[in-house]
């Protein structure tokens, strides 16, 4: 097996490399007076998304414009050149703190065009500390990376191995921003590094943030058979995530010919969340009668819940900027029903009925390594509803690196039992053939 485990480390090492890039990316730009992205676009579109007007300076013949880019504004221009996708946007803005700048064109909602520099912007929130920001941004995905590879070289014939690799690769680059945020997260993103190897790692990145239900789904096939169902799911998960890598590679490139696909399936995201969630209990019914009940009432509290009339929103308050602006915002509800949400809670409260279901027999490392998820669950169901700002959350604002101790504690728990089941159906193995 030494050539298998030969491959198996080469192909974790791309991995590590690759993520070594994102992660020093990140921590510098982070601990950069000028890290923020003046504007974030809306995907697959030309249109400004959420906007730092204040960051823009009026350029050549128009440094007398009283306006400002906004939401909803069109980029036309990036440097001179037309704007396509965001690789040449972030690369652009990476050269500015190293003294560079970079301009644009845009058009506002009444058809009049100016162009704008970008120098950079001092940040008014202050800079973490270094240890603080490699603690958050660069330790985590490396620890899982670690941890997936010594599972899957440890027993590199064991399915229940490989799919805990995969579950641990997904949750290395699981997003812990909420959506709103964009404009810090991407200061981190692959589009934005400066060669053609950032290709395959701008797929292989939205593939793993996508992928994680077939690694599930492939883990519990480990426990019970999962049949032509069961493999049908993964398949279709597997094929799902492919199809959003390919979308992240078309929004980084060249997104102009993807436009229909990408808002035919971001106009349905709540129909496939519940087809994914349908299809899984289905199979859950077929293995255990109680467990199908459960994925059931799961299902249909799912869909009443993304289907519900939204909050209307009532409050708005002034908020006043660093640069000594004032606007009008509206006061959010606390929490904005999306299907990441709701799939997470369906995934964790599935998770939770399957170890009581097992009772006595569940095995102690799995109860402990689902209690010591709860704050990180809780943190991206937060984040993942549009609401929490990132590492601040209630009973966890003293100490916010707390749900990323508890999850490196749920990590080594759910690995203790893979390793062990692992080597008791390799010994099993061996003395049948024996």
């Amino acid at each position: 097996m030494w050539l298998v485990r030969l491959a198996i480390g080469a192909g974790f090492l791309l991995i590590g490399v690759a993520q070594f890039r994102l992660s020093d990316e990140m921590v510098r730009q982070q601990r950069d007076l000028y890290y923020r992205i003046p504007s974030a676009l809306t995907p697959f579109s030309d249109r400004i998304g959420v906007s730092s007007g204040y960051s823009w300076t009026p350029q050549g013949a128009d440094v007398g414009i009283d306006w400002r880019p906004e939401e909803g504004d069109r980029l036309l221009l990036v440097n001179g050149a037309p704007f396509v996708g965001m690789a040449d946007y972030l690369r652009a803005f990476r050269a500015v703190p190293g003294g560079g700048e970079f301009t644009v064109t845009v058009r506002n909602a009444e058809g009049k065009e100016a162009t704008f520099a970008y120098h950079g912007r001092p940040r008014t929130c202050g800079s973490p500390s270094r240890a603080w920001a490699i603690s958050v941004w660069a330790l985590p995905p490396f620890f899982c990376l670690f941890t997936a590879c010594f599972a899957v070289l440890q027993y590199p014939r064991s399915s229940l191995a490989w799919a805990f690799g995969g579950a641990l690769l997904s949750l290395s680059q699981v997003s812990l921003w909420p959506d709103y945020a964009a404009l810090l997260e991407l200061v981190g993103s692959p589009m934005g590094l400066a060669d053609e190897a950032h290709l395959p790692v701008v797929a292989g990145r939205a593939f793993l943030q996508s992928a994680w239900p077939a690694f599930l789904l492939a883990g519990a096939g480990t426990i019970r058979p999962l049949g032509w169902l069961g493999w049908g799911l993964v398949v279709g998960f597997l094929g799902m995530a492919g199809v959003e890598a390919g979308l992240a590679v078309a929004w980084s490139e060249d997104y102009r010919p993807w436009v229909g696909l990408y808002e035919v399936l971001a106009a349905r995201g709540t129909e496939l969340a519940l087809v994914g969630m349908g299809g899984v209990a289905l199979w859950v019914w077929t293995v255990d009668r109680w467990l199908g009940v459960v994925a059931g009432v799961l299902l249909l509290s799912a869909g009443v819940t993304l289907y519900m009339v939204p909050e209307t929103l009532e409050s708005f308050r002034w908020a006043h900027y660093s640069d000594d602006t004032r606007k009008v915002v509206p006061e959010y509800p606390p929490c904005v029903v999306t299907p990441q949400f709701v799939v997470l809670v369906a995934t964790a409260a599935m998770i939770l009925a399957a170890l009581v279901r097992a009772g006595r027999q569940a095995p102690w490392q799995l109860v402990g390594a689902w209690a010591l998820f709860v704050p990180l669950l809780f943190h991206l169901g937060r984040a993942w509803s549009g609401y929490w700002i990132a590492f601040q959350i209630p009973f966890l604002e003293e100490c916010p690196e707390m749900f990323l101790w508890s999850a490196a504690g749920a990590v080594l728990l759910a690995g203790w039992w893979v390793v062990e089941r692992a080597r008791e159906r390799l010994s099993r193995n061996e003395g049948q053939f024996g």
